[in-house]
């Protein structure tokens, strides 16, 4: 069985998607405006650059422990994500059962 993926207005996740796709990560400022997981996941990327270009002794423990707790909050906000997704199609799918989306009347358009 197929699903179904519905159709919705473009916006400024699908903007933040493509720059995530770009050779280059979106800035922490950048990700800011847009939601708590883009900047979860721009502060994630930041701390990982900065662990591989490498950190004083001092700071690395700190680092990698906010890291650590970063990919667990944004494993925690995508889960999120999918279920409100998924009860968001899923409402969707009951108006389209139940009749909600038929087409009556002559409209022009």
């Amino acid at each position: 069985m197929t699903s179904k993926k519905t159709l919705r207005v473009a916006g400024p996740e699908d903007e933040a998607v493509e720059a995530a796709r770009s050779a280059e990560p979106m800035s922490v400022f950048e990700a800011s405006k847009l939601s708590p997981l883009y900047l979860r996941r721009a502060l994630r990327d930041k701390i990982s650059m900065d662990i591989d270009n490498g950190v004083p002794p001092r700071d690395l423990a700190a680092l990698s422990k906010r890291l650590v707790d970063l990919a667990k909050e944004i494993e925690a906000l995508e889960a999120k994500e999918a279920q409100e997704d998924e009860e968001e199609h899923s409402r969707a799918q009951a108006g389209v059962n139940a009749g909600g989306n038929k087409w009556e009347g002559t409209a022009a358009i």
